[in-house]
Order: structure tokens, then C-alpha cells, then sequence
């Protein structure tokens, strides 16, 4: 019980040493200038496979199109210059696509 004590103690004066970056240099004082390395080493020790830092661009526009986003909007965001590349961008989940589709159930019912 004491190791988990001091296991806890340790870990918590680590988060107090924490910078306001998400990928911090080794020392804290800035960040790193190319996050290809400790995205993969945090992707592998959360066990995520297949997945690439330029996948977050894509659930960033999917993310705010099923929260009814304009397209627009998403272009101006991710600096497309046609709204056509910014749909290649935002895909729908099937449990968005489901949700729309009961709309029409509501509006039948009235």
C-alpha cells in the first residue's frame, strides 16, 4: 500500500510539472517541432492501430458536420479553397446518418 501511495505521490507532482503543450520538448519549456514521433509512441502505448496525425483533420471536419457545421464554415476552417475538397474531409458516422434519417419518423407522426 505504501509503493501506491508513493506511486500516486510521484505521478501527481509529475501532472504538476505539465506544460500547456500537448507535445512538450523533453525539458517543458517549449514544444516539439515535429510531433510525427511522439504521436506514433502515444497511438502505440494506447494501442491504437492504422491511425496517422493527418486522420485528426478528418475527424475535425466530421466532428463539426454532425454538429451541424456549415460547409462553409469547415472550409474557412481547414483552408480549403473549394467546398468539394472539404467534403472528402467530413464524413458522416452511421449513427449521424441513422439519427437524420428518424427525422422523417418524427415529422410522419404529426
Amino acid at each position: 500500500n505504501e509503493v501506491l501511495q508513493e506511486k500516486k505521490k510521484q505521478d501527481d507532482e509529475q501532472l504538476k510539472r505539465r506544460t500547456d503543450y500537448l507535445f512538450p520538448s523533453e525539458n517543458g519549456r517549449s514544444h516539439i517541432k515535429d510531433i510525427r514521433t511522439s504521436f506514433a509512441t502515444a497511438c502505440k502505448k494506447s494501442g491504437i492501430v492504422d491511425f496517422h496525425f493527418h486522420d485528426l483533420r478528418h475527424t475535425f471536419a466530421s466532428w463539426l458536420a454532425m454538429k451541424n457545421a456549415s460547409i462553409f464554415d469547415l472550409q474557412e476552417l481547414l483552408g480549403h479553397s473549394t467546398p468539394q475538397m472539404t467534403r472528402r474531409y467530413s464524413h458522416l458516422s452511421a449513427g449521424h446518418k441513422q439519427r437524420i434519417v428518424s427525422l422523417l419518423d418524427r415529422d410522419s407522426e404529426k
